[in-house]
C-alpha cells in the first residue's frame, strides 16, 4: 500500500450501485473492525451528519447514508481520490481545480464560520464531471465552539501529523480556538499545492522551502498560505480571489451559468477562448457541464453554425449511451434545418459523429435528409454532400447503397462543376468493396470509362487510379473484354501525367491476364491441348465446309443431268438447292445503343439486381434482303481449294471443268426460280462478287 493510499485507510471508497435507479456511486465505509477501534467511531458518525447538512457547491454530493452497530455507510455521487488522477493533470487543469477547491474552503470558513481541518490529497475527490470537489468532513468543526470537535478528534486522523501546522504541532489541538478561523485550513491548502506539483512530501513542514515544479504565478500564493506565523497567513478567501487563479479556464467555467443569456458578442468570445483552452479540460467536463449549455444556446439561435461547430468538436469522444441522451436529438434536429451554412456544417463534421449513429438512424433520419444535397442548387453544398458519402455509406442498407446512392453518383458524375465529378468518381473508387459483385461489374467500368473521356484532367486521373484500385474485382474476362479497351485511350492522352497513370493500371490489369494465362497453360485448360494433335489451321476449316457444301451441289447438278423419257415433259422445275439472295447476304450488325453515359433510367438501377450503365455487346437484327438473286455455276466433282469454292467467296462468272467421264447427254442447266426482289438504297449496294465480305464491319 502507497503513502497516500494509506493516508485514506480509515473509510475505504467502493464503488456501487444506487438500488433505487441503478445509477453509479462510491460509497465510503467504517467498519470498527476492518479500518479502526471503538474510539474512531464518533469520526466516521460527523462526517455523516456534516454531509446532510452541508449544501455548498464543490461539496461531494450526499447520496444517503446507513448506519449500523460498529459500522456507517455514506453513499456519494461517484468519485476518485485526487491522489489517484493528480499526476496526469496538466498544470492549467490544476489551478482550474485548485480554484474551485480554494472556493469551496472559503465558503465553509467565511459562509458556514467552520474549520475543515483535513485537507490533503485524499480528502479532495474528482467527480465524474472531471471537477474537484472536496470531503473528509470527519473533524469539521463549528469555530469557537464550546465544546470544539476538532479540538478532541483532531489528533486521531489517520495523517494527521504530517498536515499539522507547526503551531498545533507545538501546543495541541485544544489551542485551535485562538487562532484565526482560516489558519489551519490555508496551510494544509498550501500543503496541497506543493504536493500536486511536487508529490508526496514525507515531512512537509521541512521541504517547502523550494519550488521546484509549481508555476511562477502561484509561488507568493503558496508561500502566503504556508507562513509560519498563523496570524499573518494568508486566507483562503484571499487566496482565491487572487490573481493566479485568474485563468482562462477558470473564466470559462465561471460563465457557464448565464451563457443563455449573454450578449451574441460576449457569446462568441466565449466560443473563441473555448476552442484555445479545450485540451486543458477533463473532457468529461466538456461533455457533461459545457454541452448541455451549448446545446441549450443552439436551440435558441445564439452562436449559429459556430455552435453546431463547437458541439460537434466537443463530443467526438463521448460514450455512445451519453451521446445518444445528449446529442443525438439535437443533431437529428438540426438535419432538417433548411439554412444552408447549418447544413454544410452537418456534413463536414459528419465523419466526427456518425460513429454514433446506428443503422435505423442513418438509414431513416440522415441520408434521407442528406440525399438532397446531391441536387442542391449551390456547388459547395453538392460537393460537400459527395465526400460525406464516404461516411454514410458503410450504415446504409443494400437497397440504398446499390439503387437510390448509385443513382445520385450517376447525377453527379455528369455535375457541371469538374471538381464534384472529379470527386464522384473518386468516392466510387473507395466505396467498391461495398458494393455487390453484379454492381461492380455492371457500374464501376462504364463508370470509370465515362471518367476517362471527362475533359477535366483530375476525372480521367481519378478515374485510372480507381480502375487500378479496384483490380482485384475483376476477373480476365471482365479486364480483356471490357477494362483494357476502355484504358487504351488513354495510352495517347495529351496530357503527360495521364499517359504515365495510364501505363500503370494497363500494367496493373496486364499482370492479372498474364496470371491467367499461366493458370491455363498449367492446367492444360488450352485449346491446342484439348483440339488434340490435328494439325488443322482456320484455312484447312474453312476448305473442309467448302467441300461438303460443293459435294452437294455437285451432287444435284448429276441428278439433274441424267437422260430423261421421250414421253416426259421437259418442263423447267426450280432446283431445291438453289441459293436466295437471303442466304448470302451479309450480316448486318447493329450498332450498340452504349453512349457511354451513366444511365439513371429505373430500368438501368433495379434495386439490387445487375445496374446497367450501358452494355458493350452489339445487339443482332435481322439481314435485309438482297434486290437481285444469286446465280450458281454447278460445281465440278472435284474438291475445290480452300478458298475456292463459289459458295465463300470464288469466281462467279468461271465455270468448272467437265469430268473426265464422258456422258451421254449433256447436262441440263438449272433453272433459277423467280424470286421477288426489293430495291434497296443506293447506299447499301450489293456486291455481287462476295471477295469481299465483311469489309463493311469496320463501317459498323
Amino acid at each position: 500500500m502507497t503513502l497516500l493510499a494509506q493516508i485514506f485507510r480509515a473509510f475505504g471508497p467502493f464503488t456501487t450501485q444506487l438500488q433505487s435507479d441503478g445509477s453509479a456511486c462510491t460509497t465510503f465505509v467504517f467498519d470498527i473492525k476492518t479500518y479502526g477501534s471503538a474510539a474512531t467511531l464518533p469520526l466516521a458518525k460527523n462526517m455523516s451528519t456534516k454531509m446532510k447538512s452541508l449544501r455548498f457547491p464543490g461539496i461531494i454530493k450526499f447520496l444517503e447514508t446507513q448506519e449500523s452497530e460498529g459500522s456507517i455507510m455514506i453513499v456519494t455521487e461517484r468519485v476518485k481520490p485526487l491522489y489517484q488522477v493528480i499526476e496526469n493533470l496538466a498544470p492549467e487543469t490544476i489551478i482550474w481545480g485548485l480554484h474551485s477547491l480554494a472556493t469551496t474552503l472559503s465558503h465553509i470558513n467565511i459562509d458556514a464560520k467552520s474549520i475543515h481541518g483535513n485537507v490533503n490529497l485524499s480528502t479532495v475527490f474528482v467527480n465524474e464531471s472531471g471537477e474537484w470537489v472536496l470531503g473528509g468532513f470527519e473533524v469539521l468543526t463549528a469555530y469557537k465552539s464550546s465544546t470544539p470537535f476538532i479540538s478532541s478528534y483532531g489528533s486521531l486522523l489517520p495523517v494527521s501529523g504530517r498536515y499539522t501546522p507547526p503551531e498545533i504541532t507545538r501546543t495541541g489541538w485544544s489551542s485551535v480556538d485562538s487562532l484565526p478561523i482560516h489558519a489551519v485550513d490555508s496551510w494544509q491548502l498550501g500543503v496541497l499545492i506543493y504536493e500536486a506539483f511536487n508529490g508526496v512530501l514525507a515531512n512537509p513542514a521541512g521541504e517547502m522551502g523550494q519550488r521546484k515544479n509549481i508555476p511562477t504565478s502561484l509561488w507568493t500564493g503558496q508561500r502566503g498560505l504556508c507562513n509560519s506565523n498563523p496570524k499573518q497567513r494568508i486566507s483562503v478567501e484571499r487566496f482565491s480571489k487572487g490573481g493566479p487563479l485568474k485563468t482562462e479556464l477558470v473564466d470559462i467555467s465561471s460563465k457557464l451559468h448565464s451563457l443563455s443569456i449573454v450578449e451574441e458578442g460576449e457569446f462568441q468570445s466565449f466560443l473563441d477562448s473555448l476552442k484555445s483552452v479545450e485540451d486543458k479540460f477533463p473532457r468529461s467536463y466538456l461533455h457533461i457541464q459545457v454541452l448541455p449549455k451549448l446545446i441549450t444556446c443552439l436551440e435558441y439561435g445564439k452562436g449559429g453554425t459556430r455552435t453546431l461547430t463547437t458541439i460537434i468538436q466537443i463530443s467526438k469522444d463521448m460514450p455512445p449511451e451519453s451521446y445518444k441522451s445528449i446529442v443525438l436529438p439535437v443533431m437529428l434536429k438540426m438535419f432538417s434545418s433548411d439554412d444552408k451554412a447549418v447544413r454544410m456544417e452537418l456534413l463536414q463534421g459528419l465523419p466526427e459523429y456518425i460513429e454514433y449513429l446506428d443503422k435505423r438512424v442513418v438509414n431513416d433520419k440522415i441520408y434521407p435528409a442528406l440525399s438532397t444535397g446531391f441536387t442542391d442548387a449551390e456547388p459547395a453544398i453538392r460537393e460537400q454532400t459527395v465526400k460525406a458519402v464516404l461516411s454514410v455509406a458503410p450504415k446504409l442498407y443494400d437497397r440504398q447503397l446499390n439503387s437510390d446512392l448509385l443513382r445520385q453518383l450517376a447525377i453527379t458524375q455528369n455535375d457541371s462543376q469538374q471538381e464534384i465529378r472529379a470527386n464522384t468518381t473518386i468516392l466510387l473508387g473507395k466505396l467498391a468493396p461495398l458494393f455487390s459483385q453484379n454492381t461492380r461489374i455492371a457500374v464501376l467500368v462504364t463508370a470509370f470509362g465515362r471518367a476517362l473521356k471527362d475533359p477535366f484532367v483530375p476525372s480521367r486521373l481519378a478515374a485510372l487510379m480507381a480502375l487500378a484500385s479496384t483490380a482485384e474485382y475483376f476477373g480476365a474476362q471482365e479486364t480483356c473484354g471490357k477494362i483494357i479497351g476502355t484504358v487504351a485511350p488513354a495510352l495517347i492522352d495529351k496530357d503527360k501525367t495521364v499517359r504515365h497513370e495510364a501505363t500503370k493500371t494497363m500494367e496493373v490489369f496486364m499482370k492479372k491476364v498474364n496470371e491467367y494465362i499461366a493458370s491455363l497453360e498449367k492446367e492444360g485448360k488450352e485449346d491446342g491441348q484439348q483440339s488434340g494433335n490435328g494439325q488443322s489451321s482456320w484455312g484447312g476449316w474453312t476448305a473442309t465446309i467448302s467441300a461438303g457444301l460443293s459435294s452437294k451441289l455437285t451432287a444435284s447438278a448429276k441428278t439433274g443431268s441424267e437422260p430423261q423419257s421421250s414421253n416426259t415433259s421437259r418442263t423447267a422445275t426450280p432446283s431445291r438447292f438453289e441459293l436466295k439472295p437471303s442466304n448470302v447476304t451479309k450480316p448486318a450488325v447493329a450498332k450498340s445503343n452504349n453512349d457511354d453515359s451513366w444511365s439513371v433510367d429505373a430500368d438501368s438501377w433495379n434495386e439490387n439486381e445487375d445496374i446497367d450503365f450501358g452494355e458493350d455487346e452489339p445487339t443482332p437484327v435481322k439481314a435485309a434482303p438482297v434486290g437481285k438473286p444469286l446465280k450458281v455455276t454447278p460445281l465440278a466433282t472435284k474438291r475445290p481449294s480452300a478458298f475456292g469454292s463459289t459458295a465463300f467467296g470464288g469466281n462467279n462468272n468461271t465455270t468448272s471443268s467437265a469430268s473426265s467421264t464422258p456422258r451421254a447427254a449433256t447436262p441440263r442447266k438449272i433453272a433459277s426460280r423467280p424470286v421477288a426482289t426489293r430495291k434497296l438504297p443506293e447506299k447499301k449496294k450489293v456486291i455481287e462478287d462476295e471477295d469481299g465480305w465483311g469489309d463493311e464491319w469496320g463501317e459498323i
